[in-house]
């Protein structure tokens, strides 16, 4: 199930390593087009980050709570 969009690769390493340690298996989807260099990745997003449904909630409270530590970096 896809449960956040990624906005850029240092969001989604940092992410993938905290679920990663946790024990939740994800995967994450790129956004990447080489035919148009990227220019739909404003629109879309980075990436699409998924994990399975029985998941969902550890993986969005550890999304939550790295994205509460980004917005404090800013």
């Amino acid at each position: 199930m896809k449960i956040h969009v990624l906005e850029n690769r240092f969001q989604a390493d940092q992410i993938s390593e905290a679920l990663k340690n946790a024990g939740i298996p994800f995967w994450v989807k790129e956004y990447s087009d080489t035919a148009y260099n990227g220019i739909y990745i404003v629109r879309k997003g980075w990436a699409s980050l998924w994990v399975p449904a029985s998941h969902e909630g550890p993986a969005r409270e550890i999304i939550a709570r790295l994205l509460e530590d980004f917005s404090y970096e800013s």
